[in-house]
Protein backbone atom coordinates (compact mmCIF):
# COMPACT_ATOMS: atom_id res chain seq x y z
CA UNK A 1 0.00 0.00 0.00
CA UNK A 2 2.84 2.42 0.77
CA UNK A 3 4.26 1.75 -2.68
CA UNK A 4 0.95 2.81 -4.32
CA UNK A 5 0.86 6.03 -2.28
CA UNK A 6 4.39 6.84 -3.31
CA UNK A 7 3.55 6.33 -6.99
CA UNK A 8 0.51 8.60 -6.90
CA UNK A 9 2.27 11.35 -4.94
CA UNK A 10 5.22 11.66 -7.35
CA UNK A 11 4.78 14.21 -10.12
CA UNK A 12 6.45 13.97 -13.50
CA UNK A 13 8.61 16.97 -12.66
CA UNK A 14 9.69 18.44 -9.37
CA UNK A 15 10.16 16.90 -5.98
CA UNK A 16 8.31 13.88 -4.64
CA UNK A 17 6.06 14.80 -1.71
CA UNK A 18 6.44 11.42 -0.04
CA UNK A 19 10.15 10.57 -0.29
CA UNK A 20 11.49 14.11 -0.87
CA UNK A 21 13.73 13.05 -3.76
CA UNK A 22 14.10 15.18 -6.90
CA UNK A 23 13.07 12.26 -9.12
CA UNK A 24 11.46 9.27 -7.51
CA UNK A 25 12.86 5.96 -8.74
CA UNK A 26 9.73 4.07 -7.75
CA UNK A 27 7.47 5.07 -10.65
CA UNK A 28 5.48 2.21 -12.01
CA UNK A 29 2.61 1.77 -14.42
CA UNK A 30 0.29 3.82 -12.21
CA UNK A 31 2.39 6.97 -12.75
CA UNK A 32 1.66 6.86 -16.47
CA UNK A 33 -2.11 6.35 -16.20
CA UNK A 34 -2.85 8.79 -13.37
CA UNK A 35 -2.79 12.50 -14.17
CA UNK A 36 -0.08 14.41 -12.36
CA UNK A 37 -0.70 17.61 -10.43
CA UNK A 38 1.14 19.61 -13.07
CA UNK A 39 -0.99 18.12 -15.86
CA UNK A 40 -4.19 19.02 -14.02
CA UNK A 41 -3.01 22.58 -13.36
CA UNK A 42 -2.03 23.00 -17.02
CA UNK A 43 -5.45 21.78 -18.19
CA UNK A 44 -7.28 24.09 -15.77
CA UNK A 45 -5.12 27.00 -16.96
CA UNK A 46 -5.95 26.26 -20.61
CA UNK A 47 -9.67 26.18 -19.75
CA UNK A 48 -9.36 29.46 -17.83
CA UNK A 49 -7.68 31.11 -20.83
CA UNK A 50 -10.32 29.54 -23.16
CA UNK A 51 -7.58 27.81 -25.18
CA UNK A 52 -9.08 24.35 -24.65
CA UNK A 53 -11.81 23.17 -27.06
CA UNK A 54 -14.28 20.33 -27.02
CA UNK A 55 -16.28 18.59 -29.71
CA UNK A 56 -20.01 19.30 -29.94
CA UNK A 57 -22.64 17.86 -32.25
CA UNK A 58 -24.34 20.57 -34.32
CA UNK A 59 -27.44 20.12 -36.50
CA UNK A 60 -27.49 22.29 -39.60
CA UNK A 61 -30.73 22.87 -41.49
CA UNK A 62 -30.67 23.33 -45.24
CA UNK A 63 -33.37 24.67 -47.54
CA UNK A 64 -33.34 24.62 -51.33
CA UNK A 65 -36.04 26.27 -53.43
CA UNK A 66 -36.67 25.09 -56.94
CA UNK A 67 -39.09 26.51 -59.45
CA UNK A 68 -40.34 24.19 -62.15
CA UNK A 69 -41.43 25.10 -65.69
CA UNK A 70 -45.10 25.27 -64.76
CA UNK A 71 -44.34 28.03 -62.17
CA UNK A 72 -44.73 26.00 -59.00
CA UNK A 73 -42.08 26.48 -56.31
CA UNK A 74 -40.94 23.53 -54.26
CA UNK A 75 -38.95 23.76 -51.05
CA UNK A 76 -36.76 20.88 -50.01
CA UNK A 77 -35.69 20.82 -46.39
CA UNK A 78 -32.99 18.69 -44.89
CA UNK A 79 -30.69 18.43 -41.92
CA UNK A 80 -27.10 17.39 -41.60
CA UNK A 81 -25.02 16.76 -38.53
CA UNK A 82 -21.49 18.07 -38.04
CA UNK A 83 -19.02 17.97 -35.21
CA UNK A 84 -17.75 21.44 -34.30
CA UNK A 85 -15.04 22.52 -31.86
CA UNK A 86 -16.36 24.93 -29.23
CA UNK A 87 -14.61 26.90 -26.53
CA UNK A 88 -15.52 26.43 -22.84
CA UNK A 89 -18.61 28.13 -21.46
CA UNK A 90 -18.14 30.99 -19.02
CA UNK A 91 -19.38 28.80 -16.17
CA UNK A 92 -16.59 26.32 -16.93
CA UNK A 93 -14.05 29.15 -17.10
CA UNK A 94 -15.18 30.48 -13.71
CA UNK A 95 -15.04 26.99 -12.17
CA UNK A 96 -11.49 26.46 -13.48
CA UNK A 97 -10.49 29.82 -11.99
CA UNK A 98 -12.08 28.86 -8.68
CA UNK A 99 -10.22 25.54 -8.56
CA UNK A 100 -6.90 27.20 -9.41
CA UNK A 101 -7.52 29.88 -6.78
CA UNK A 102 -8.24 27.24 -4.15
CA UNK A 103 -5.07 25.37 -5.12
CA UNK A 104 -2.97 28.50 -4.65
CA UNK A 105 -4.76 29.42 -1.38
CA UNK A 106 -6.18 32.68 -2.68
CA UNK A 107 -9.52 32.26 -0.90
CA UNK A 108 -8.43 31.82 2.72
CA UNK A 109 -10.67 32.77 5.58
CA UNK A 110 -10.62 36.41 6.46
CA UNK A 111 -10.77 37.32 10.11
CA UNK A 112 -12.74 40.32 11.27
CA UNK A 113 -12.26 41.79 14.68
CA UNK A 114 -12.50 44.93 16.68
CA UNK A 115 -10.16 46.58 19.12
CA UNK A 116 -11.51 48.44 22.14
CA UNK A 117 -9.46 51.57 22.78
CA UNK A 118 -9.91 53.80 25.82
CA UNK A 119 -11.29 57.25 25.08
CA UNK A 120 -9.36 60.07 26.70
CA UNK A 121 -10.67 63.62 26.46
CA UNK A 122 -8.05 66.29 26.99
CA UNK A 123 -8.94 69.73 28.28
CA UNK A 124 -11.91 68.69 30.39
CA UNK A 125 -11.26 71.51 32.87
CA UNK A 126 -11.56 74.13 30.16
CA UNK A 127 -15.05 72.96 29.16
CA UNK A 128 -16.66 73.90 32.52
Amino acid sequence: MANETKQSACADTGECRVCGEETCSDKGGAGETVASEREILERLSRILRREETEDAVVKLREETKTTEEDGKTYVERGERVEIAKIRPKLSDVLRAGELLGKHYGMFGERLEGSIALPLIICGEDELK
